[in-house]
């Protein structure tokens, strides 16, 4: 209990000035704000070209299903379609093709802008955060008081599960 509770100090910055502590402080604040910010985002929806999916090509249910999914625009030749998993899994599952089925899968997780800066800003202030802890990366920081105990080890656990396994597999 005790190790934990030094570890958990160490990580809010105890070995520090108090200026840095309150800058360590602002910075976990401000990564946990942005990691919410990610978490809540609103459900957004993907413009996919109708062409692009073969969309005509499609059975009639098939596109019943886009059309009761998502905003089906004939006109233009578009789909607005809704990225919560629920969908995703529906429309995936009715596409005959795995280059039609990766298309509409990339296009649903391309991140927007606002997510994309958002991204970056939260990997910047782990960055600084780390660094303001005497750490080379946020890696270095969330391994060093976990088993694995930096981002190497990992690697080397992760290289070593695979070469085991391709000999199994036979890739």
């Amino acid at each position: 209990v005790g190790m934990s509770l030094l570890h958990e100090f160490e990580r809010d910055g105890i070995h520090l000035p108090q200026d840095k502590k309150e800058q360590v402080k602002y910075l976990q604040t401000r990564a946990q704000t942005l990691e919410a910010q990610i978490m809540a985002a609103p459900t957004k929806t993907s413009r996919v070209k109708l062409e692009d999916l073969n969309f005509h090509s499609l059975s009639s249910s098939a596109q019943s299903v886009f059309a009761h999914v998502g905003r089906l625009d004939r006109l233009r030749g578009h789909i607005d379609v809704p990225t919560d998993a629920s969908a995703i899994n529906t429309l995936l599952t009715i596409l005959p093709t795995s280059s039609e089925r990766k298309l509409l899968f990339t296009q649903m997780y391309k991140p927007s802008q606002q997510d994309a800066a958002v991204l970056e800003e939260l990997i910047a202030v782990r960055r600084t955060l780390a660094n303001e802890l005497g750490h080379a990366s946020y890696a270095h920081l969330t391994t060093s008081y976990k088993m694995a105990k930096s981002p190497e080890r990992v690697q080397s656990f992760i290289d070593t599960l695979r070469d085991s396994v391709r000999d199994v597999v036979k890739v």
